[in-house]
């Protein structure tokens, strides 16, 4: 368990470790999808149909929302954002600058949701924890989660497994659930709990999406949103994927919402440290995290795999204007740690000494 009060921020680069979308990989998905979308002449008319290989779900949940606003020109709307993302730095930008079209802000979280369901079932945590499967296909590449995992259980009673989230807040901008799945079946592995028991023990893990998730587990509280196992949906249906889509957020909604924000920001102003994994620095979540109170950080480490130094440079000016201020004089400028190399391989190489 962490010894001091640590906020870790999350970013695509943790999830690309288990064979997640990142980026370009992640919107090109999307906009593929979104430019295979093709209308042909019916009987009854138009109807939105699948061609080239546009996926029947995404399909169908996009022509009842386009039927519910009235409106038959949403296969145009599809079409048209397709290129546009293509040309946006991340999606959630792209949903950003169309806030204020409601179409393409539906369209484009139906089209997250799938993109993400997607990938959970293709990820390696689709069938569960196998730590062996994850080694053979990283060829021993360390994993974050395991990283992390050894450092959080490490003098922990095991009847007392739920403080192994003490001082911790985990502040993910990843749509998808790989940090809870991979928890809960390490936790009840190592205990050999059951789900009950492990659920309960995962209820102390404090963790934030600032852009909201695709679903709760089946283990998790229901919190109004639908209920999707990790991996398994593969007969997804379209109400299904539009419940799913609902419980995502644009950078406007997410502003909006004061309790969330009120999280965020708790998790960036009161910890003694801060590490940064698989993050992109982007200036907008950059933004979201950034508040008019001075933090408490003392050290933050930041990991900025296979970016220039340019890029770090931007990345530490914008880490010096999101935290203000310290608690403690010399850290005044912020001297950030930086750390080329994986969110896995940083907490291999420094976990001990971040939990110490």
């Amino acid at each position: 368990m962490f010894q001091r009060q640590t906020t870790i921020i999350v970013g695509a680069g943790c999830s690309a470790e288990y064979k997640m979308p990142v980026g370009d990989g992640l919107k090109d998905a999307i906009a593929d999808q979104l430019e295979q979308i093709g209308r042909r002449k019916r009987e009854n008319g138009f109807t939105i149909v699948t061609s080239q290989g546009a996926d029947d779900t995404l399909v169908g949940a996009i022509t009842y929302e386009g039927q519910k606003f009235g409106d038959r020109n949403w296969v145009q709307i599809a079409n048209g954002m397709a290129e546009g993302i293509r040309h946006a730095p991340s999606i959630d930008r792209y949903l950003h600058i169309h806030r204020d079209n409601p179409a393409k802000v539906k369209i484009g979280k139906l089209a997250i949701a799938w993109a993400i369901l997607a990938a959970e079932e293709r990820s390696l945590l689709a069938d569960g924890v196998n730590l062996a499967g994850i080694s053979r296909s990283k060829k021993g590449e360390p994993h974050w989660l395991q990283q992390l995992f050894n450092r959080l259980q490490s003098d922990v009673p095991l009847g007392e497994i739920e403080r192994a989230f003490d001082r911790l807040t985990i502040i993910t901008f990843n749509y998808d659930r790989l940090i809870e799945h991979y928890l809960f079946h390490a936790v009840k592995a190592l205990g050999g709990f059951d789900a009950n028991q492990t659920a309960a023990a995962l209820s102390h893990l404090k963790i934030v999406h600032p852009y909201g998730k695709v679903g709760r587990l089946p283990w998790q509280p229901d919190d109004g949103g639908p209920s999707l196992a990790f991996g398994r949906n593969e007969n997804l249906e379209p109400q299904t994927l539009r419940d799913s889509a609902e419980r995502l957020r644009t950078f406007t909604e997410t502003v909006e919402e004061e309790n969330l924000i009120g999280a965020i920001h708790d998790g960036i102003l009161n910890p003694s440290q801060i590490i940064i994994l698989g993050f992109s620095y982007l200036r907008q979540n950059l933004d979201l995290m950034t508040s008019e109170g001075t933090s408490k950080v003392e050290t933050i480490e930041a990991t900025y795999y296979q970016e220039s130094d340019s890029n770090r440079f931007m990345a530490d000016r914008g880490l010096r204007n999101m935290l203000r201020g310290s608690a403690k004089p010399e850290m005044g400028d912020f001297g950030t740690r930086w750390h080329n190399t994986t969110a896995g391989a940083f907490i291999r190489d420094f976990g001990n000494e971040i939990a110490s």
